[in-house]
């Protein structure tokens, strides 16, 4: 017989649900804690204020700003949340912070817990979390370790890892725009290795004008752009300012294309998600020497290496429609896809040993 679960998801505690700093770990807990209400759970979010959720939600610590939060915040931010589980009584505990399983929190845990890590923090390294599964599973406690890139998946070695499921996006968020302008976008790091000058090569070689969005300045990130970048820009190349979140998603919305690289897209694969979601298709360019390389993944994602670029490449990418890469963000990054891989997760956890799986509301 289906039935819902009681679910309580712990957020990071330097930001809230949704993302004040719009970023993808704190948007994407929004998204999925909605997803599961819609699908018939009863779902609690620990987050800090100000947050908002379709599930019930309880405010822990004031957003202080990402980057901002030292040991005294977190500690009361977790200590808050164990008290809301403590009343909540979970069937399973969705921890994206890599601390509340560590806690002797007794049964304000639930004995099923799901650990998401979005980032390799010092939490998350592989004698702690293998200690964590090993200690739950001797007190018949599973516990369930996901990441949500394979870019945390390589770094944090040693891990059974039970699945990488990517933050989901909610397309009806993201600016969408139809008619695009005949220009490339790259958004990523600024720094050596980043892969901003592999943009400019892939733009050259597209014969598209980029845009290299400029965001989150560092001294040192300013030093490598305008002293070793610049010396290869041309006229084609501008350098745009980005100084919120919704000059940003704009300057997606209206590009013809985004160039990205390997390295940024394993690292922060929810900007080509949300490039998608604005109606823009995306470039994964890899060097020549690459071994990655040439894939070619569906209608509007391509990864090529810099000797497979092409005219028939760019023509491609051009006549990609809008509406298509839009579809494609909300049937593969979509909150109720997320939602329902979380699920599967989830019934793995609450079957009992040796039993079939349990039937989950919402689940297939």
């Amino acid at each position: 017989m289906a039935t819902g679960v009681r679910i309580a998801i712990v957020a990071p505690a330097d930001d809230c649900v949704p993302s004040r700093a719009d970023h993808a770990t704190g948007n994407g807990i929004k998204a999925l804690a909605d997803a599961l209400v819609m699908r018939g759970h009863t779902v609690l979010v620990c987050a800090p204020i100000p947050s908002h959720s379709d599930a019930r939600v309880v405010g822990t610590v004031g957003y202080r700003g990402s980057g901002h939060v030292g040991p005294d915040v977190t500690l009361a931010h977790l200590m808050r949340a164990v008290a809301a589980l403590e009343r909540f009584k979970p069937d399973v505990t969705h921890d994206f912070t890599g601390h509340i399983g560590l806690l002797d929190a007794g049964e304000a845990v639930a004995a099923a817990l799901t650990v998401t890590a979005a980032e390799p923090l010092p939490t998350m390294q592989p004698e702690l979390m293998r200690n964590l599964a090993e200690r739950r599973s001797r007190a018949g406690a599973p516990t369930a370790l996901v990441a949500q890139t394979t870019w945390v998946q390589e770094r944090i070695r040693g891990i059974a890892w039970d699945s990488v499921i990517p933050p989901a996006v909610t397309v009806r968020d993201a600016v969408f725009a139809a008619a695009k302008l005949p220009c490339a976008v790259y958004v990523g790091p600024l720094s050596p290795g980043g892969g901003v000058l592999a943009a400019v090569q892939a733009a050259r070689a597209l014969g598209l004008p980029l845009r290299i969005a400029r965001r989150h300045a560092t001294p040192a990130g300013d030093a490598y752009l305008f002293n070793h970048v610049s010396t290869h820009l041309g006229a084609e190349v501008e350098i745009v300012e980005v100084s919120d979140s919704s000059t940003g998603r704009r300057l997606l919305a209206d590009a013809g294309l985004l160039i990205t690289t390997p390295a940024v897209h394993a690292r922060s694969p929810h900007t080509a998600v949300r490039a998608l979601a604005s109606g823009t298709p995306v470039l994964v360019a890899a060097a020549p020497t690459d071994p990655t390389a040439p894939i070619v993944d569906g209608s509007t994602v391509m990864q090529v290496t810099f000797t497979a670029m092409s005219p028939q490449t760019a023509t491609h990418l051009r006549q990609a429609d809008a509406y298509e890469c839009r579809r494609r963000a909300a049937v593969t990054f979509g909150p109720d896809t997320t939602a329902a891989a979380y699920e599967q997760i989830y019934k793995r956890l609450l079957a009992p040993a040796g039993s079939r799986p349990l039937s989950i509301a919402g689940t297939t």
